[in-house]
């Protein structure tokens, strides 16, 4: 089983760095191969934005989780990455050495199927708050 209370990330240079923002993440100025060669190399998860990542993973390497969408800011980025993170901590789907995400900002996450094809993990649901009314507000 690959899931800690905190993923190890590597953030390549398609993403803006999340400096504190995220526990455990580190940033890169590489990219593509590089980038995932450099991830395999110290253990981390890839979140990139470069959806022609190669096909094959170095060996050994976490999965990737191609992020669409944006633009990203480091607060959206560092968001999407700890409900990515939380989606997982729930789900019966253990992920799997060089297996593939996509995030969609703030909406859907996607597992690559290594068949072909993609299966949606989770919709983020947005809260309605119609008829809601704020502490101490009247409602006269």
């Amino acid at each position: 089983m690959l899931i800690r209370h905190d993923i190890p990330w590597l953030i390549d240079g398609t993403l803006p760095p999340v400096n504190g923002r995220v526990a455990d993440a580190r940033a890169t100025t590489q990219r593509g191969a590089e980038a995932l060669a450099l991830a395999a190399e110290e253990g981390r998860w890839l979140a990139t934005r470069d959806e022609r990542l190669p096909g094959e993973a170095p060996s050994g390497n976490l999965p990737v989780v191609v992020l669409r969408g944006g633009p990203w800011t480091a607060e959206g980025l560092a968001r999407n990455l700890r409900h990515f993170q939380f989606c997982l901590s729930g789900s019966p789907h253990q992920p799997r050495v060089g297996e593939r995400f996509v995030l969609e900002m703030d909406r859907r996450i996607y597992r690559l199927v290594p068949e072909g094809g993609v299966e949606e993990l989770q919709t983020w649901q947005v809260p309605s708050v119609r008829g809601v009314l704020a502490v101490g507000a009247s409602s006269r």
